[in-house]
């Protein structure tokens, strides 16, 4: 009987699932901690598992902004925002980027990456989004207006 509650933390505290392009992200980002005065990295609640291709399961985002260095007092912020790394697949897709979310259209979800207002030709706080949807084993966007 004292069996199940520990196997319940674990399960509770094991995540979702973690994919090799997921630990290398990580594995890079402590590595650049460890590089500055061997600083102690951690990651709380930087991998979520949105479904970003809509095929039921869970993908993975890892979103740098929840990345933390002892010895930095930032590890991967500018103007442009923060790094955002999607797993699709296996896949890993980095974009820099304020913020983003999921935009559920018809034939699937949209990711709504809010950027610099550099990206869409503007200046730094112009609003500027871009979108982007999975197909084809790739993200997809439209192409900057010549």
């Amino acid at each position: 009987m004292r069996l199940i509650p520990l196997l319940l933390a674990l399960l509770i505290a094991t995540p979702l699932h973690a994919t090799p392009a997921a630990d290398a992200v990580l594995a890079a980002a402590a590595a650049d901690c460890a590089s500055v005065d061997n600083g102690q990295f951690t990651a709380p609640g930087a991998v979520t598992h949105p479904d970003l291709n809509t095929d039921g399961h869970p993908d993975e985002m890892i979103n740098s902004a929840q990345f933390r260095c002892s010895t930095l007092s930032s590890m991967d912020a500018g103007t442009g925002g923060y790094n955002f790394t999607a797993i699709v697949d296996g896949k890993p897709t980095a974009w820099q980027a304020l913020g983003w979310q999921l935009v559920p259209v018809d034939g699937g979800t949209v990711l709504l990456l809010a950027q610099h207002g550099g990206m869409c030709g503007g200046y730094g706080s112009q609003p500027c989004y871009q979108a982007l949807i999975w197909s084809d084993g790739a993200f997809l966007t439209q192409a900057p207006a010549q």
